[in-house]
Parts: C-alpha cells; sequence; structure tokens
C-alpha cells in the first residue's frame, strides 16, 4: 500500500464510519478497539502536522497557551507507542520493537524538545512541527526527479538544470493525486499560476426499490426526490448535502437557516464524527 493510501487509513474519518457501522450491527463491538486505535494515531498524526496557527481540532501550532497540553498529549503518545506488540504473520514470537515504532518515539522526543526549546528558551511566539519534517525536502526532488523524464539518480548537470527549470516556473506546482506527502503549503513571492480550487460535488445513485425521501420547498411543491434504502445511503446523504450546503454559504438567510439547520443529529455518522470542541457542528 502506499504510504499516501496507508496514512489516509488511520484517520478520524475512518474511526467514525467504523462506530457508525457498529452502531447498525455491520461490525462486531470488538471493531471498536480498533476504531480506538485508528483515532490515537490520527491524533498523533495531527499534532506533528499542525502547519496552521489556526488549525482546529488538534491541527493548530503549539503556542504558549496550549503547550502544556500538547505536551502532556505527546507524552501519553510515547506510552502507548511503548505498549505495541507485533506478531509474525506465520506465527512466532511475537516482537516488541519495529524500525517504525522507533520512529515514532524519535520523532514526538524530537517534538517535546522543540517545543520546550522554541517556546520558553528562544521566546518563538508559536511552533508549526510539520516544518520540522522532511516532506518539504521530499517534495522539492520529487520535482527534481520528475524534469526530464523521470530521472531517480540525476548526475549534478542534470539537478542543476532541473533546479534552475523549477526555480523559473515550477516551485509553485500543486502536487500530483496520489503522492506520499502532502502539498508543504509554501508559496513564490509572485505567483506565475492561477492555484484557485475549483469545487467538485459527487452525486450518488439509486439502489433498487428505494425507500423515497422528499424534500419539500417552502411553497410545499415537492422540489425533488432522493432515493435509498440502506444504512450508507442513510448516513451519507445528510452528511454530502451539509457540506454542499456549507459550501454554497447560504445560512446567511434566516429563513434557509430554519429550513435547513436542526439541533437533533439526522444521522449517526455526525454524533461519531463530530469533534468535542465544535461548537456549530460539523466543521
Amino acid at each position: 500500500m502506499k504510504v499516501s493510501l496507508a496514512a489516509q487509513v488511520f484517520s478520524h474519518s475512518v474511526a467514525s464510519g467504523m462506530r457508525v457501522l457498529v452502531d447498525h450491527d455491520r461490525m462486531e463491538k470488538s471493531a471498536l478497539q480498533t476504531a480506538e486505535f485508528v483515532e490515537k494515531v490520527n491524533e498523533m498524526f495531527d499534532i506533528l502536522n499542525s502547519a496552521s496557527l489556526f488549525g482546529k481540532h488538534g491541527k493548530g501550532a503549539v503556542t504558549e497557551e496550549s503547550a502544556e497540553t500538547v505536551l502532556s498529549q505527546l507524552s501519553a503518545a510515547q506510552e502507548f507507542i511503548l505498549t505495541w506488540r507485533f506478531s509474525p504473520v506465520r506465527g512466532g514470537r511475537s516482537k516488541t520493537t519495529m524500525p517504525f515504532k522507533e520512529g515514532w518515539l524519535l520523532s514526538i522526543e524530537s517534538a517535546k524538545r522543540i517545543i520546550h526549546f522554541g517556546l520558553r528558551e528562544a521566546g518563538v511566539s508559536y511552533l508549526c512541527l510539520r516544518r520540522f519534517s522532511q516532506d518539504h525536502v521530499e517534495n522539492f526532488f520529487s520535482m527534481v526527479r520528475g524534469r526530464n523524464g523521470f530521472n531517480e539518480k540525476p548526475e549534478l548537470h542534470a539537478f542543476l538544470g532541473a533546479l534552475r527549470s523549477i526555480s523559473a516556473g515550477k516551485m509553485e506546482r500543486k502536487l500530483a493525486n496520489g503522492t506520499n506527502c502532502e502539498d508543504d503549503g509554501d508559496a513564490m513571492a509572485v505567483e506565475i499560476r492561477d492555484l484557485r480550487e475549483k469545487v467538485t460535488a459527487a452525486s450518488t445513485s439509486a439502489a433498487e426499490q428505494p425507500q423515497q425521501h422528499r424534500a419539500v420547498s417552502a411553497d410545499g411543491d415537492v422540489a425533488t426526490e432522493i432515493a435509498f434504502d440502506n444504512v450508507e445511503a442513510t448516513e451519507v446523504v445528510p452528511y454530502i448535502g451539509g457540506w454542499i450546503f456549507r459550501k454554497l454559504q447560504i445560512f446567511a438567510c434566516n429563513s434557509c437557516k430554519d429550513e435547513l439547520v436542526t439541533d437533533e443529529s439526522p444521522a449517526r455518522t455526525f454524533t461519531h464524527k463530530n469533534f468535542e470542541d465544535s461548537r456549530y457542528g460539523l466543521t
């Protein structure tokens, strides 16, 4: 499995989805332990990947106010990792360590020392821990390798030529889908290309013999019909619909808000996926 896909498995969304399926008896209750493990790993990723001063749900930069909380979370993560044991697929004695386990422990200990030095000794206002990762270096060398064909081991002259080329027009290039590293957020002083994002919408098809759910307009006319008859659609439709309405930014209209916003959770996905520090529902 590619690193980018493996990292996505350990996410809040996956943990929430597993809990929803357990609630609907689509997975065994023992899967809750896996969901808890996935959630904890996701939290570790979020802390070490903080890239914005105003990030939410553990993804924000470490400040003087949040330093104690973050250090406590990192210490708890170290204790959690130390409990990991690894059983061979074909049987045999279990192992107490693996290279990636040692890598996690090293990264967390390094982050704790960076926080202590940066905030308490150097007087830094805040720290985005992702800036201390090697993603930026990997993204840069990925662009170098991608010049003049995918050259895994460019010689000096080829490297210098690729460096001049990407410096002139490709430093702002967006990463291709499926790359192992996320976009590092760097930008040129003068933008060469238009990097505006485009929002795409996905549609779901109706299953055979569906249960009908109707969306009714303010004057009582049926505006459209959405057909679904299974658990997945029951959970997905309200979630995707809410995301679309949020992107449309129509909640400034009080009439629209009264019709579309409810205090009761319409699906269990909202209950499990919502963050504890959210004041206005999913964000």
